[in-house]
């Protein structure tokens, strides 16, 4: 299975630097693929598999670009998509092809599931309208912060009524993970080996938009 990560131009260095610090995309570069948002214009990353677009729509930046360009990274068949802000343990790749779900969010509840999980081109194309809805090609602030707060009340709308990858959401500890002074608390998914590191994990009159 593909796994799609969604990514900012202001961020993908940073970003996959930490991804790939126990190795996991030079072992495997076919699977892992990566959107980013917010410049047309490529940089060089050090890794293939790298798609850039305008589009700057945070979660659904990628979802987007499939739609618009007629689903060509991913075809008919399931992948996995998650935010750049994660981390993959060893065996993260074997407890995802042990599922047999072709749709699934990432938690039991779709509210805390931050619209990662398995996707198909099915599922996105039933909610097509509603994802094209948050297309966004702006930097400005203000826009950019009702986009997060809109995909915060509509988390995983996508994947709402399909199964779930796991029960088990456990917060570890809160801390800088990119030193940028930005505190992330740090949530394992055991059931998938799985690290999410979340800066807007509370309610915020102004949410962390950058890294």
């Amino acid at each position: 299975m593909k796994v799609i990560v969604n990514s900012n131009i202001r961020n993908i260095k940073t970003t996959l630097e930490k991804i790939n610090e126990g190795g996991i995309l030079d072992e495997n570069p076919d699977v892992f693929y990566f959107i980013v948002g917010g410049s047309e214009e490529p940089i060089d990353i050090g890794c293939r598999n790298v798609y850039f677009t305008g589009v700057n729509s945070f979660d659904l930046t990628g979802l987007i670009y499939l739609i618009e360009n007629d689903y060509s990274l991913c075809g008919d068949e399931s992948f996995f998509y998650t935010h750049d802000t994660c981390f993959f343990g060893e065996r993260f790749l074997d407890l995802l092809g042990n599922s047999n779900l072709k749709e699934a969010r990432l938690f039991e509840g779709a509210n805390c599931s931050m619209h990662i999980g398995i996707y198909t081109k099915n599922i996105i194309e039933k909610h097509r309208d509603e994802i094209l809805k948050f297309r966004n090609t702006s930097n400005d602030a203000t826009t950019l912060n009702t986009i997060k707060d809109s995909l915060i009340h509509n988390e995983s709308f996508v994947l709402n009524d399909s199964g779930f990858l796991t029960r088990q959401r456990l917060p570890l500890k809160t801390k800088c993970v990119y030193n940028n002074n930005v505190p992330r608390l740090v949530e394992y998914f055991p059931e998938l080996d799985f690290y999410k590191f979340k800066a807007n994990w509370h309610a915020k009159h102004n949410y962390e938009i950058n890294l």
